[in-house]
């Protein structure tokens, strides 16, 4: 089941003063925030363009970025440990699998998180979230940006898929004026009760939850079952020896 908001709680959270900036093209929404960020933008500054020439996702990857899709940059100062400010990729993915979930809004087709960063429709890639940080001299994180690409276009082939393939007259602006009342909503959960229901949250949209696959890590290879999330967004990985191994980082591949 999914964990769908109640529409009525978006009117009792706390407010968030969306600050949003449009572009038709830019490198990267990531580094326009970041200028914008070393002017003194305040916390809620958003960005989003037409078309990326430099887009990127996780690890530097190349982020494909043609017209027509959604690309976003958003900015928060947490004042958080590095750990903690990793758990905003989860409250993310939620808003966004939310957001998405009511757009296509088709009888048994559900969105589906992939750890660690993903967001799946029908095992093809719908979105992609990436995080990075700046710290001060305590190691608190005072600046969070937040980058998002949800893809609009219908795709016909490969591994990616957009919402227009589920859903007709899908605008990149209702896309992301939903996703950021729903951002809204689920950062409130996360600073008044704690990550507890916000994993609950992404456990409902998990992909492959109890399967076996794979984790790709930077000390290694990785096989079991997927069998929870922990409490600090590790994912549980059952090894066939009977060993629970945490997987902090890295890429994770299911069998079926």
């Amino acid at each position: 089941m999914s964990h769908k908001i109640h529409r009525a709680l978006l009117m009792a959270v706390m407010p968030m003063n969306w600050k949003i900036h449009h572009v038709k093209s830019v490198d990267s929404t990531q580094h326009l925030l970041r200028e914008k960020a070393v002017s003194g933008a305040d916390e809620g500054t958003v960005v989003y363009a037409d078309k990326q020439t430099g887009g990127r996702g996780r690890q530097g990857r190349q982020w494909d970025s043609p017209t027509g899709n959604l690309y976003c940059s958003l900015l928060l100062k947490p004042e958080c440990s590095l750990q903690e400010a990793g758990l905003y990729a989860f409250i993310v993915a939620v808003a966004l699998a939310n957001t998405i979930e009511d757009i296509i809004d088709t009888d048994g087709i559900q969105p589906k998180l992939k750890w660690p960063n993903d967001v799946l429709i029908e095992k093809r890639k719908c979105a992609g979230i990436l995080l990075e940080t700046e710290t001060n001299s305590k190691n608190i994180v005072t600046h969070l940006f937040i980058g998002f690409g949800v893809n609009i276009l219908p795709q016909e082939e490969g591994d990616r898929i957009g919402l227009s393939d589920y859903a007709e007259g899908v605008l990149r602006e209702t896309v992301l004026n939903n996703f950021l009342k729903n951002l809204e909503y689920f950062i409130n959960i996360y600073r008044k009760n704690g990550f507890l229901e916000i994993a609950s949250a992404w456990r409902s949209y998990a992909f492959g939850l109890g399967e076996r696959g794979r984790a790709r890590t930077a000390s290694g290879e990785y096989h079991g079952v997927f069998k929870d999330l922990d409490d600090d967004g590790a994912l549980l990985l059952l090894l066939d020896n009977g060993d629970i191994k945490r997987i902090t980082a890295g890429d994770v591949y299911f069998e079926k």
